[in-house]
């Protein structure tokens, strides 16, 4: 049972608190100016323009929480990369190919549940 007057961390937010202060009071801005209709989040991502993929807000400068560009959770993930790695979208879509072929292979290799034979 929650005690009167402690607040609880959200773990989906509590991981991201530490990057910038700011970051995690501009994204409660930001998603309360969308449930209360002041900020329009769109169905497509600005940079590509995908609409399958979830759309994400992103800002370039948390003194302006309202100044958002929408977008997808790989261009939002190129962004940060870019930032963090300096890897474009494209290193990014190369690393996650091999990836996904050593874990084919890894899956193709492997012997199934069962099916060792026993002496």
């Amino acid at each position: 049972m929650r005690k009167r007057g402690v607040k609880w961390k959200s773990d989906k937010y509590s991981r991201f608190k530490y990057l910038d202060p700011r970051a995690s009071a501009v994204q409660r801005k930001t998603r309360r100016a969308v449930a209360a209709g002041r900020l329009v989040k769109p169905k497509n991502c600005s940079k590509c323009g995908r609409t399958d993929k979830p759309i994400q807000a992103h800002h370039e400068d948390y003194s302006e929480p309202f100044k958002v560009t929408w977008l997808c959770t790989g261009c939002h993930a190129d962004i940060h990369n870019a930032e963090k790695y300096g890897l474009d979208g494209e290193a990014r879509k190369k690393k996650e190919h091999e990836r996904d072929l050593r874990r084919k292979l890894r899956e193709h290799f492997a012997v199934p549940l069962g099916s060792e034979k026993k002496a």
